[in-house]
């Protein structure tokens, strides 16, 4: 019986894993070009805009400078059977 009981748990938290809801957007937003201004300190890494969920769609977090905590990876758009989702940048 113990056994059955966690066959059935692990079925359940692999499905919801795999169920995890993706925000989408049917169009990407317009890209928003900024002007890179120089570097504020030593060691400042360009971050690029970035979009975060807010109230149902996707806003313009914008570009700025950041200290650095190792290599940006930039964020990008996805494309789903739904539409398009962002994909956040982080540091690595």
């Amino acid at each position: 019986m113990k056994y059955i009981f966690n066959c059935l748990l692990l079925a359940l938290i692999l499905g919801a894993a795999g169920c995890a809801e993706e925000n989408t957007v049917p169009t990407r937003p317009d890209a928003v070009v900024v002007e890179r201004t120089d570097a504020p300190f030593e060691n400042a890494i360009w971050i690029d805009n970035e979009y975060r969920w807010d109230n149902g769609t996707y806003v313009v977090v914008p570009a700025h400078w950041e200290k650095s905590q190792g290599v940006w990876v930039p964020g990008h758009w996805k494309s789903t059977p739904r539409g398009y989702s962002w994909v956040p940048g982080h540091w690595e």
